[in-house]
């Protein structure tokens, strides 16, 4: 029998040693988990190295948040974050902070990237992580600052980029309106400007001198300079077709794009974000498809219902506008305003109700369901016949206030009223189909008027005959 020698014993073992080793590296180089994946192949050998990658990525994270608090305490005391923007200036901004005594080398064992905004108003602290830990479900991805800069990752298994961003610019709303436009203000007209755009214009710029008492300049857009893209808060006001400092807004910002198809005839688009140039100023988009679209936004900025929690509006022009009331609006829709409005610039225009709650405004009666959905409004036997009383009025711009309901009743879901209207003594009967707690059919028939009483109403729809009906149907809610 073949002896095995001490000499045979060694090699042998450091045979088994080196295949060990051998399989280790593979299991490092091919993981995709570098750490945790290795461990499932070797628990005993390669556990250490998973919690040693672990302690560093934690470490990494706590060295970035001693950091930030640097970061904050420069900003206090200098007003702007400190370093080069549009790189990344770790190294000069280290520098910066251990010179001011806000950090010490001590305090830090891994280089971060530091990036920070052109205005030093926001940056992005990164580090590069081995292991994917929790916080990377709660850190930013993408990018923070802006197309071609800093990468921060998307959320997933694979994601190794942690990141912490800050900012000291405020997310702007519509109800910042004129405390964001009250001095340094210049408003871009198009070269193409329509004296009716023209007019909505002076009307924006005459409403923030009475509010702020500093008018705004008004130049065209072949005048402006890039001094005064920077140096301003903007108001650029028309249509693509009439103002091509629209299509560069869109260019560098996610404005929203008006077309022939959104928003539409008639409506406008008003629309608050920094200003592209310099993002600690601010930008206001009054914009239309056409030029009663920009009348309508320029008429929006002077009502008091601007005064809301919004980025973006899309308002209806709602020239020479009047605010109703009635007991009936105040008992079923408290708190929503209702104004009477041409809403069709035509010859004679045409008038309609429009309802405003929370910044939002809703076509009356087309949008009378999402009204009544968004104020929190259960259509039910004990409300469904104010409701439809609710929207008789507001169907109704030419005689509201001069309607009397003669008879009502709910049966098997359905609403029935007779309205008598005192100003041309036409009586209606009114049917009202209840599906899925909101009105899917409205009908209503003129049923006659009495003789001698007739009076024509300008804004009033026709043809006035007896037997004629008006089917009105709803916007539904799904």
């Amino acid at each position: 029998m073949k002896r095995v020698t001490l000499n045979s014993k060694i090699k042998i073992l450091i045979g088994i040693l080196a295949g060990i080793c051998g399989i280790i590296i593979l299991c490092l180089i091919f993981s995709s988990c570098s750490s945790y994946s290795c461990c499932y192949c070797f628990n005993l050998i390669c556990v250490d190295t998973g919690f040693r990658e672990v302690a560093k990525d934690s470490q990494k994270i706590a060295e970035i948040h001693r950091i930030q608090v640097a970061l904050e305490m420069y900003y206090e005391m200098y007003g702007h974050y400190p370093g080069i923007g549009g790189k990344d200036s770790w190294k000069e901004t280290k520098e910066i902070l251990i010179k001011e005594k806000l950090l010490t080398l001590k305090q830090i064992f891994y280089e971060p990237e530091y990036w920070v905004s052109e205005n030093k108003k926001e940056y992005v602290l990164k580090a590069l992580l081995n292991t994917h830990l929790e916080e990377l479900n709660r850190d930013v991805d993408g990018y923070p600052l802006g197309p071609n800069k800093v990468w921060c990752g998307e959320n997933g298994e694979k994601e190794r980029e942690y990141c912490i961003y800050n900012t000291k610019i405020k997310e702007l709303r519509l109800s910042d309106f004129t405390e964001a436009f009250k001095d340094r203000t210049l408003i871009v007209v198009g070269d193409n400007t329509s004296d009716t755009e023209l007019q909505a214009i002076n009307e924006i710029a005459d409403y923030l001198q009475k509010k702020t008492g500093n008018k705004p300049l008004i130049k065209k857009y072949s005048e402006i300079t890039e001094k005064d893209k920077r140096n301003h808060n903007l108001i650029i006001a028309g249509t693509p077709k009439t103002n091509s400092f629209l299509e560069e807004v869109y260019a560098l910002t996610d404005a929203t794009k008006v077309t022939e198809e959104f928003p539409g005839e008639g409506k406008g688009v008003l629309e608050i974000l920094p200003n592209p140039w310099d993002e600690s100023k601010a930008m206001l988009l009054v914009e239309g498809w056409d030029e009663w679209g920009v009348k309508a936004g320029s008429e929006r900025t002077k009502r008091e219902s601007i005064d809301i929690k919004e980025k973006i509006l899309i308002v209806f022009y709602t020239g020479s506008s009047e605010q109703i009331t009635h007991s009936i609006l105040s008992k079923v829709f408290a708190g929503v305003i209702f104004y009477k409005a041409i809403t069709k610039p035509t010859a004679p225009p045409g008038f309609s109700i429009i309802a405003v709650y929370k910044g939002r405004e809703y076509h009356m009666p087309d949008d009378f369901n999402y009204l009544m959905f968004d104020y929190g409004v259960n259509l039910t036997d004990s409300n469904a016949i104010d409701l439809a009383k609710a929207f008789i009025i507001v169907s109704r711009p030419w005689d509201h206030s001069q309607v009397n309901f003669t008879t009502e009743s709910l049966i098997n879901d359905t609403v029935i009223i007779n309205t008598y209207s005192r100003i041309n003594g036409i009586t209606d009967k009114w049917r009202f189909d209840i599906k899925n707690g909101q009105f899917e059919n409205v009908k209503r028939e003129i049923t006659g008027f009495k003789q001698g009483n007739y009076v024509y109403v300008e804004d009033a729809p026709g043809p006035w005959l007896p037997g004629s009906t008006t089917e009105y149907y709803l916007k539904l809610r799904r």
